[in-house]
């Protein structure tokens, strides 16, 4: 334990005694005799900050704490934690546990609890009703913007009509399947008046000689031409009404 050198020496007990009063004892790493602080050698004197090291401290176990495994107060003993375990304490225990469900906030949802979750999500048939189904869109837009039927043709909501025999196109008509197996078939077209902007398809689906025909109302014509023949399996053909014919888009 080094004591400061003295800058005066002192030459009588008073002296003496005041010397020693005013300077601080710092013990140094080789204070200790021994390699280990055995049980009730530190009585009152405290270790200063950071002054404890391996030469004065016992070894401990891997992967340990040092404490009181039991309650109460007494010697202080290695705490192991095995591998996947934590530090916690149960039933007056303190060392390495297993995470349980009783450890789990009840408020955080287990796996059984989200799977099933997510699989009621999946069968229900509108699991967000707060959002439209593309159909409910469609129907609140055309609703709303009062929508024509030729309005309609032209916003691609489309209706689907199969034929095997010669007919007139309706105004909710989008597309005509035509199957001239039977014999030649016309689809006659409507007027012009009150459908401008309405769109039709038509498309020959069989393989026969037979031809599709689209024939304007009266005097209209199609690209300039009275009649517009689909004669080859899926020939096929888009038209829109205008104010001064039907023309092939």
């Amino acid at each position: 334990m080094p004591i400061e050198p003295f800058r005066v020496v002192p030459t009588n007990q008073r002296e003496w005694d005041q010397y020693l009063r005013t300077r601080e004892i710092i013990p140094d790493d080789d204070s200790v005799a021994t390699d280990k602080i055995i049980d009730k050698a530190v009585v009152e004197t405290k270790l200063g900050d950071n002054s404890a090291s391996n030469r004065v401290l016992r070894d401990s176990l891997g992967n340990s704490v040092i404490g009181r495994s039991a309650v109460g107060v007494g010697d202080p003993a290695d705490i192991s934690i095995p591998e996947g375990q934590f530090l916690g304490t149960r039933g007056g225990v303190t060392g390495g546990f297993t995470l349980q469900d009783s450890d789990i906030p009840a408020a955080i949802a287990r796996d059984t609890e989200v799977s099933a979750a997510i699989a009621a999500h999946v069968a229900a048939p509108d699991p967000h009703p707060q959002y439209l189904l593309e159909s409910d869109a469609s129907t609140l837009y055309q609703t709303q913007a009062g929508l024509s039927a030729a309005a309609k043709s032209a916003a691609r909501v489309y209706n689907v009509r199969a034929v095997t025999a010669s007919t007139t196109a309706g105004a909710t008509d989008d597309l005509i399947t035509a199957d001239a197996t039977s014999g030649a078939i016309t689809v006659s077209l409507l007027p012009l008046s009150g459908n401008t902007g309405l769109r039709l398809h038509v498309i020959k689906t069989d393989s026969t000689a037979n031809s599709v025909t689209l024939d304007g109302s009266g005097a209209e014509t199609i690209n300039g031409s009275a009649t517009f023949a689909l004669t080859a399996q899926y020939d096929s053909v888009e038209v829109v009404a205008t104010s001064s014919g039907w023309f092939i888009v």
